[in-house]
């Protein structure tokens, strides 16, 4: 899979394969690791929840794919593209175009904080109403539901982030406005087609799972947007380098509010949709977001460190519901392949500018404390 995704590049960027020296980014190690922990997790999946292993039977495979990139330089690390090459050459890391959905979220949070920049009005406590709201737009009504078919009235922006609530996404992004979502979405580095239309506020937008990997990167990079490959360099038969991948970040988010953001998204894998990561023994500095579409057809988890970006999709080539989310379908490849990653690295914090403070909150509707990144 990584290998053809360097092929790919390689078309792209009209340099033949034949008489090169091709030097990857391959991590060999992470790439083994990777494979392994997506296919044995859709091997368990498959063994214990009857509608997969009904669907086993019936000769449709559950599937899946992991990317990870390096935040430092934007090099690709690992590309697994499914549960076996020999089996179907189909990348999915590469080639896929699903729906994102909730991924989606962060990106309408930031734009909110953004907006409140002039009168520092929208901090992580700020609070949204999650209650029943009907959109008129373009002549049709929509009613968002939330996943657990129940609203919780007022909540901190904080809280309706983690928990993933779909009526509080959807007011603030009616608050926002769509053009401005969409604007922050191809500041973050999505380039597939975007359209205003409320279910955009839902993730109903399909995309790469290169583009999500690049945008969730930029978001850990505190808004510097930079070019992902998966090549480090290029040479001829004679030696002589064609190709020399240079790191260019640009700042194409604000950063001080991707930084408030990113405290607001870390606690995800802490107590939000992502705790499952926390259970099974993650608690290193990161921060994420987990993704499920309609109908359960699409299983997300985008979650970065201070070092590494990493992204995990599960689902049907055949867009059947695997009745899997996020956080049971994505999250336990993450962690499988983050602890033996990350065990080469510091286990450092984000790199907080001075133009943030962590404060200590109590957790809305426990006793429990927590610590939020605010604006100074």
């Amino acid at each position: 899979y990584f290998f053809d995704a360097v092929r790919k590049q390689m078309i792209r960027m009209n340099i033949p394969l034949e008489g090169t020296q091709i030097f990857t980014s391959l991590d060999l190690d992470a790439q083994t690791s990777a494979q392994k922990a997506l296919t044995q997790h859709i091997l368990d999946l498959e063994s214990n929840r009857k509608n997969l292993q009904k669907n086993k039977e019936n000769g449709q495979r559950l599937e899946g794919l992991v990317l990870t990139s390096e935040n430092a330089t934007g090099l690709v690390n690992v590309v697994v593209g499914g549960q076996s090459y020999r089996q179907t050459q189909f990348n999915r890391a590469i080639e896929g175009h699903r729906q994102i959905g909730s991924l989606v979220k962060p990106f309408i949070y930031l734009t909110a904080l953004v907006q409140g920049i002039d009168s520092n009005s929208i901090n992580p406590l700020t609070t949204v109403l999650d209650e029943k709201i009907e959109w008129v737009f373009d002549k049709k009504k929509w009613k968002p539901e939330n996943y657990e078919k129940k609203f919780n009235g007022e909540v901190p922006i904080y809280f309706a982030l983690k928990e993933s609530l779909n009526a509080a996404a959807a007011l603030l992004a009616q608050k926002v406005g769509l053009k401005n979502i969409i604007e922050t979405l191809r500041q973050a580095g999505f380039n597939s087609k975007l359209t205003e239309n409320p279910s955009l506020s839902l993730g109903a937008t399909e995309h790469y799972p290169v583009e999500v990997l690049k945008a969730y990167q930029t978001l850990a990079n505190f808004g510097n947007q930079q070019e992902l490959s998966f090549i480090q360099r290029i040479e001829d038969s004679d030696a002589k380098i064609i190709y020399d991948f240079t790191t260019l970040k640009n700042q194409t988010l604000d950063f001080v509010s991707t930084q408030v953001l990113v405290g607001m998204m870390a606690e995800t894998l802490k107590t939000g949709t992502a705790k499952s990561a926390k259970f099974l023994g993650w608690n290193q500095p990161s921060a994420g977001k987990t993704g499920t579409t309609s109908d359960n057809k699409d299983a997300w988890f985008a979650g970065f460190t201070p070092h590494h970006t990493a992204l995990v999709w599960l689902g049907y080539d055949q867009s059947l519901s695997s009745k899997l989310t996020g956080g049971s379908g994505a999250v336990p490849v993450w962690y499988n392949l983050m602890k033996n990653y990350n065990k080469r690295w510091f286990e450092d914090d984000f790199k907080w500018s001075e133009d943030v403070e962590k404060r200590k909150v109590t957790l809305f509707n426990t006793d429990q404390e927590t610590e939020l990144v605010f604006r100074k």
